[in-house]
């Protein structure tokens, strides 16, 4: 049966298989189980009912076209990193990147001229917002006195 047939009329009695192929391609196909065996093509394929991950409410298994049992995805080699590690290592490779193109010409005076730069643009702009703030609250004082008449 086609695929659209089993996922549409089949569907509660369907499982997905997805098949990954040696040239790198992978197929997902909706297929109705005989007893503990689906078959794709000429491939039989068995399933179980501990290798299998529910998407969308549908057993869902993976297989390798040279395996007739399912792939665990879970507890196949994996790599020992976790994606925080990942991120971490990544960011710290840029920033060490980053610092080995600046030659590692680390003047302490330039380094200060700079932060001394950026606190006085940071504390003039604190001292801009408080500025403009009190006149918008004196201006909506003024107005709330005009309007209730005290």
């Amino acid at each position: 049966m086609s695929n659209f047939i089993v996922k549409t009329f089949y569907r509660s009695k369907a499982v997905k298989a997805i098949i990954t192929y040696p040239d790198k391609r992978v197929k997902t196909f909706w297929v109705v189980p005989k007893g503990h065996t689906i078959t794709i093509g000429n491939n039989s394929f068995n399933i179980n009912k501990e290798d299998f991950y529910l998407q969308k409410g549908i057993p869902t298994y993976f297989y390798n076209t040279n395996n007739t049992e399912p792939v665990n995805v879970i507890t196949e080699a994996q790599s020992k990193i976790t994606p925080d590690d990942y991120n971490v290592a990544i960011s710290s490779a840029v920033a060490r990147e980053i610092f080995e193109t600046s030659g590692g010409n680390k003047n302490p005076g330039l380094i200060s001229l700079i932060f001394s730069i950026l606190a006085t643009a940071l504390s003039g702009g604190a001292v801009y917002l408080v500025v403009e703030l009190t006149k918008k609250v004196d201006q909506i004082t003024e107005w709330l006195k005009v309007i209730l008449g005290v």
